[in-house]
């Protein structure tokens, strides 16, 4: 008490006015307990850090699983991404290897059979609830919500969480699922190549910094080069080189603002793709030279899978005009191979034409093809396909690094199915049903679960 004394003397020297006397107390007392308080060693207790899984899923399109290892040397982001974490030898695409199917299936872990998005042109012939109906790729108008309500995207599963979710030109992601919607989603839409990258991966280090869990970000460059100019073009490397040096500049950002050893990052694709040149050898199947249109409805999609939805009482009479055709397989609905993982869906039409891999359907011309365009029916629309069944160009590439990864793995094949698990865990959600095999990819993550 002795402070207390000297500093009470001290106060009346200074301050000899009787209404001070309350004030200098009061000072007096808060001192006091602060001398006191300091006196004693209470060791420091650190708070905490909330655990929040963070994860990034950058899907670049039409990604063919050689084109990193032709170009790996000019690839320092990737070698980067890669040395600190996991590189699958390759990824076997679905059936069919076609851009709609292959999204869904990577955010739902099911099979087209089961999330019924089987193309990216389709026909639903109505029923009691839906009138007759197109899906057509580039009119997002005809991709009404009821199309995607069979199974349930990751960033579903993610809000229901309590996870906040950024999603960037990602297929659908702006339609509710059961009416929940991701926080913060612009929804794919059909253009000739996006070069906006650099843009939403500094949005999602944005966004991670302001405590959401996921991010999830759509790329067509390659796919675009792939399509335009083949996927031995030059094209195709200096897309993959550009995309390069973004990653390189999000690394730079992510160790600036502490997000580096924070932030789980996957890279993964759709599918393939393979030349349709003429000089490159491939064949074309011009549909007008087999089929009489007077006994078809309507003809959905061209190239490697094409759909045919036959007038009544015309099966067997449409399936033996294209039975014998050269350079594919002709399927009645009930003998689609079950391999396909295909033929339960209600989606599912009369016959099913799947080019083998070095020929091209072509469709017909005017209102009985969907889609009802010039390249529909032209003899090479592109320079590169993709779509085709059991063909080693539709492989696609799955690299992944971040705190819940090991390091420095080529790990063995897994299926594109497989992958929706791996993208719950991370996240420590409950994967929904799905169709993928835990097995093959729970040896990627540090705590396997």
């Amino acid at each position: 008490m002795r402070v207390g004394v000297i500093l009470s003397s001290q106060i009346s020297k200074t301050y000899p006015f009787g209404e001070l006397k309350g004030i200098a107390l009061f000072i007096l007392c808060v001192l006091y307990k602060l001398l006191r308080s300091s006196a004693q060693e209470v060791p420091s207790v650190p708070i905490p850090e909330r655990h929040s899984p963070k994860l990034l899923i950058l899907l670049v399109d039409g990604f063919r699983w050689d084109y990193f290892e032709r170009q790996k040397h000019q690839l320092p982001g990737f070698r980067q991404l890669i040395s600190n974490g996991i590189q699958v030898e390759y990824v076997e695409p679905i059936f069919p290897s076609l851009s709609f199917p292959s999204w869904n299936t990577l955010v739902t872990g099911v099979y087209p059979e089961n999330h019924n998005i089987l193309g990216n042109y389709m026909l639903f012939l109505g029923d009691d609830e839906f009138p007759e109906s197109v899906f057509h790729l580039k009119d997002n108008s005809t991709q009404l919500a009821w199309w995607w309500q069979s199974a349930e995207p990751l960033w579903i599963t993610a809000t229901k969480a309590g996870h906040k979710s950024y999603l960037a030109n990602f297929c659908r992601c702006d339609v509710p699922y059961e009416g929940i919607q991701p926080t913060e989603c612009t929804g794919y839409m059909y253009q000739d190549v996006n070069f906006k990258l650099r843009e939403h991966l500094n949005k999602a280090m944005s966004r991670f910094r302001q405590g959401y869990s996921l991010a999830m970000i759509y790329d067509d460059s390659i796919d675009h080069a792939g399509h335009a100019w083949g996927p031995d073009s030059n094209e195709i490397r200096v897309a993959l080189a550009r995309i390069d040096t973004i990653l390189q500049e999000m690394f730079i950002t992510m160790k600036y603002h502490g997000l580096y050893d924070k932030v789980n990052i996957i890279i993964t694709s759709d599918h393939g793709m393979t030349s349709i040149k003429k000089d490159s050898g491939v064949e074309y199947i011009k549909l007008s030279d087999y089929v009489n249109p007077d006994e078809i409805y309507k003809v959905i999609d061209y190239g490697a899978v094409v759909s045919i939805a036959v007038l009544e009482g015309k099966v067997d009479s449409v399936y033996n005009q294209v039975a014998s055709i050269p350079g594919l397989d002709a399927y009645r609905k009930n003998d689609i191979p079950e391999e396909f993982h295909y033929k339960k869906s209600k989606l599912v039409h009369d016959i099913l034409l799947v080019a083998k891999p070095g020929y091209f359907i072509v469709g017909l011309k005017g209102e009985k093809q969907i889609p009802m365009d010039a390249k529909s029916s032209s003899v090479q629309p592109y320079a590169g396909s993709h779509g085709y069944y059991n063909s080693s160009e539709m492989r696609t590439i799955f690299f992944a690094s971040g705190p819940a990864f090991k390091k420095g793995i080529v790990h063995p094949v897994i299926g594109l199915e497989d992958e929706y698990q791996i993208f719950a865990r991370v996240l420590e959600l409950q994967p929904c049903p799905n169709n993928g095999t835990w097995a093959r990819v729970n040896d990627m993550l540090v705590e396997a679960g």
